[in-house]
């Protein structure tokens, strides 16, 4: 009976960088990681955040690892991939982080302003964000007087036009309204 196998996609095989690339790639990581004072001995901050700094460290860690590879065992075919096995198996990472840890050193050294920064919470904005809506929402709020609810937020954005103009088909919850007070500067007791 003949096997067949689902789901394998050829992949171009991609030869690992050379040896000057990568040498060159780990003093740049090195200099990002820690950045030399400008008079004196020792390092200042990075400013990078941690997210950001544990995936330098780990393509810094990968590339010392594949240096060393290279220098036991010049030219051997698989040096690239067990360098990255290797750095993510000292850090406990997955087998999936391997894959992105060659990928973000390759981006990087085709490109040293390639950093893999962290894009968490960056996805999204917040409608209260449109200065025109804000506005529209403090000036409700100041019709009704002294003491306003999150409540009054919720129903001002069940209007039709509202909700048009939010792209809703529903008005906003009270966890929103509430962190929209917040934003707007207002400030609530029970």
């Amino acid at each position: 009976m003949e096997e067949v196998a689902f789901n394998l996609q050829p992949r171009a095989y991609a030869f690992a960088p050379t040896q000057e690339d990568v040498a060159a790639a780990f003093t740049d990581i090195t200099n990002i990681l820690r950045p030399p004072r400008k008079k004196g001995r020792g390092y200042r901050s990075a400013g990078l955040d941690d997210v950001t700094r544990i995936r330098l460290e780990g393509m810094r860690m990968f590339l010392a690892a594949y240096i060393r590879l290279e220098t036991d065992r010049p030219g051997h075919q698989g040096n690239w991939t067990e360098a990255s096995n290797t750095a993510v198996t000292m850090r406990c990472e997955s087998k999936h982080h391997s894959r992105k840890l060659r990928a973000w050193t390759r981006s990087f050294i085709n490109d040293q302003k390639e950093i893999p920064e962290n894009r968490y919470g960056r996805g999204s904005k917040s409608a209260i964000d449109d200065e025109d809506l804000a506005q529209e929402i403090h000036l409700h709020l100041q019709q009704i007087g002294k003491y306003i609810k999150a409540e009054d937020i919720a129903q001002y954005c069940a209007k039709p036009e509202i909700l048009a103009r939010l792209k809703r088909t529903k008005t906003i919850s009270l966890a929103t309204a509430r962190r929209w007070l917040e934003k707007m500067g207002y400030r609530w007791r029970k």
